[in-house]
């Protein structure tokens, strides 16, 4: 019978120092990506039957069942990380596609546009240049015609006056 007692009380001691452990290790946690134990026994380690040292059958289906349920979440996280890594590539293609396009845009179309901008601005100013000619020319012709109808009218006069 106290052997018995002391058994109980071995495996209460080592379940108090795995909680404790496990405690620990919840807070060192480095992040969201590391999940928090749940704080059932079957998580601390085997479940043993009051047997002694010896598995029993309902030990191991219990570890069975523990092993199931681990491969389904590893299975759920496994498919989770297929769906980001997709994303994943799916967004870099996206940004390897807008890269090329704004490499493209700075190497052609912006060298163009530069060249149009230089070719317009130009002939704005041989526009300015050939209207300040063409001023300069109407000036001279107005200024000769006022002089040939002054001639005229001088020729006009003398022509009167004889």
């Amino acid at each position: 019978m106290d052997a018995h007692h002391a058994s109980l009380g071995r495996r209460t001691l080592e379940e108090i120092r795995q909680k404790r452990a496990a405690e620990r290790l919840i807070k060192t946690s480095s992040g969201p990506d590391l999940t928090q134990p749940s704080l059932h026994n079957d998580f601390f380690g085997i479940k043993k039957s009051e047997s002694g040292n010896r598995l029993t059958e309902a030990d191991v289906s219990g570890l069975v069942s523990q092993l199931q349920d681990l491969q389904r979440k590893n299975a759920e996280l496994e498919e989770e990380n297929n769906k980001l890594t997709s994303k994943l590539q799916t967004r870099e293609a996206e940004n390897d596609a807008q890269q090329k396009r704004l490499t493209n845009l700075e190497q052609n179309t912006v060298p163009s546009l530069r060249k149009a901008l230089k070719d317009v601005a130009m002939e704005k100013d041989a526009a300015v240049v050939a209207r300040e000619d063409l001023s300069a020319q109407l000036r001279t012709l107005k200024k000769r015609l006022k002089e040939a109808e002054e001639e005229q009218y001088r020729v006009c006069n003398q022509f009167l006056y004889i």
